[in-house]
């Protein structure tokens, strides 16, 4: 609040540009028609796991807009961390930053993508092998509009975020787990160094998801707790 002005919250939606960015700065193509969101909240209060409950809050909200639309329910699955994909292709992602002072959490940043009527031009990535839009999996005669996504997903998002704010952190990791895309799947761990090329760290079936988000293989003695996965 000190810092931005803004005493509760803002959004702000960008029909397209250049040099947009993701996770570790890689490049984000953005194209019109897809939704490109950034949201300011601030919570002003005590929460628990918020660091984690925050990271997880606009992606399970996505799930739940997308579920929303006719033929599309259950379709959508989160791949680790925070990127969503519908039969293995990716067409959403989510970024998120917290700032706390003391027990309190002071701001929260949120930045989504969606590909909802475009599929964006492919980028080079070791991790992202398709990517997608969400309308090319529904009928011709049931095209999702970037504006009625934005309905729901905002319904969603609202719903989740005061849920999370009551203490409702459990019940939104119950919905990141039975939503995962990697669970009895065999996957490939990447390092994900800022500048260097990502290198082998570990392979294996991914068991569980534990408390803290952190992957357990079979047959390992330590969970995964960083990197980047491509599904096998």
């Amino acid at each position: 609040q000190k810092h931005t002005g803004v005493s509760y919250g803002i959004m702000c939606l960008a029909e397209g540009g250049k040099n947009f960015k993701g996770q570790r700065n890689r490049d984000w193509v953005t194209v019109p028609g897809n939704v490109h969101l950034s949201t300011y909240l601030n919570p002003a209060q005590k929460v628990e796991h918020f660091n984690l409950g925050f990271a997880i809050l606009p992606v399970i909200s996505i799930l739940q807009a997308i579920d929303a639309f006719d033929g599309l329910h259950n379709k959508a699955a989160i791949t680790w961390v925070n990127d969503v994909l519908i039969d293995e292709a990716k067409i959403a992602g989510a970024l998120t930053q917290t700032q706390v002072s003391g027990d309190t959490v002071t701001s929260f940043i949120s930045g989504i993508g969606v590909n909802i009527e475009t599929k964006p031009p492919a980028v080079p990535d070791l991790v992202v092998a398709n990517a997608d839009c969400v309308n090319s999996f529904v009928s011709p005669y049931q095209k999702i509009s970037q504006h009625a996504f934005l309905k729901e997903f905002l319904t969603k998002f609202s719903a989740n975020y005061q849920h999370l704010l009551s203490g409702g952190y459990d019940d939104l990791l119950n919905v990141y787990r039975q939503r995962s895309a990697l669970v009895g799947r065999k996957v490939t761990v990447l390092s994900d160094p800022l500048n260097d090329r990502s290198e082998k760290v570990t392979e294996g079936i991914v068991q569980s998801i534990g408390e803290n988000l952190e992957l357990f293989l079979e047959n390992h003695n330590h969970p995964v707790i960083r990197g980047r996965v491509v599904l096998n």
